[in-house]
């Protein structure tokens, strides 16, 4: 997959926002397929002082014959010390063929070091002659147990200005990284290197950016990073070629 993101500069206007980036997501034809918007906040969560996450997502994909169009909506608190608190998303898959709207939950919950995740099925609306179905859905969801005490970042903060937390920002720096996954309730292990502070043109403006190369499992991805820590660029590879391009902020 080929992922390249280039978010909006600036923040919000509301006081404890930080960043506020709105992606274009496109196939590696240059067709637009989706759009990814995210919102990373100073919040409370427990009394804990943390990052506040907000995400909002939607993807179209399918398999031969059959489409499927992804919404997704997210929320995680980030604790500024202690890593991920508490998370959850919710997804809505509607399919083609048959015409299914299906949509399913995830949360999770950090009890001392490990993170309890657990996925549970929506509703199921089944489409017929013009005509909806409900359809029942177990109640009790899957849950699974993740050891998040070696930890060094969640896969958020790849995308998000706090990368400074997570990398020394000096040419030739070099880091190996266990990096939690929430929404695939997974750790990557990969490796991140800075290697050169470049200058790059971002909506017609000149800036300067650290540059960092880093590998997670197969997949390859380059970053290019302001001197505060903003997330200028992204460019991730892997077997499914997609892309994501600015489209502006909200």
């Amino acid at each position: 997959m080929s992922l390249f993101l280039l978010p909006c500069i600036g923040h919000s206007q509301e006081e404890n926002t930080l960043n506020d980036c709105f992606y274009k997501l496109t196939d590696k034809k240059g067709k637009e397929i989706g759009y990814v918007h995210y919102i990373l906040k100073e919040s409370m969560w427990q009394n804990i002082s943390c990052y506040e996450v907000i995400k909002e997502d939607e993807c179209s994909g399918g398999w031969l014959f059959i489409k499927n169009r992804m919404e997704g909506k997210e929320k995680a608190y980030v604790g500024k010390e202690r890593g991920i608190l508490y998370f959850e998303r919710m997804e809505t898959h509607n399919i083609s063929s048959p015409k299914v709207k299906m949509k399913v939950n995830y949360n999770g919950i950090r009890e001392k070091d490990v993170m309890i995740m657990t996925e549970k099925p929506g509703e199921i609306i089944v489409e017929d002659k013009g005509k909806e179905y409900k359809k029942a859905v177990e109640e009790k969801g899957k849950r699974k147990e993740v050891d998040l005490s070696k930890i060094d970042c969640l896969s958020y903060e790849l995308d998000l200005p706090v990368m400074r937390q997570i990398i020394r920002f000096s040419v030739g720096e070099k880091r190996n990284l266990k990096v939690f996954d929430p929404e695939f309730s997974i750790i990557r292990e990969g490796e991140m290197a800075v290697k050169e502070k470049v200058k790059i043109n971002i909506a017609e403006k000149e800036y300067e950016a650290y540059h960092l190369k880093g590998k997670f499992d197969k997949e390859k991805i380059d970053i290019w990073l302001s001197e505060d820590g903003k997330l200028m660029l992204k460019k991730n590879d892997s077997e499914e070629e997609m892309m994501l391009q600015p489209k502006g902020c909200k």
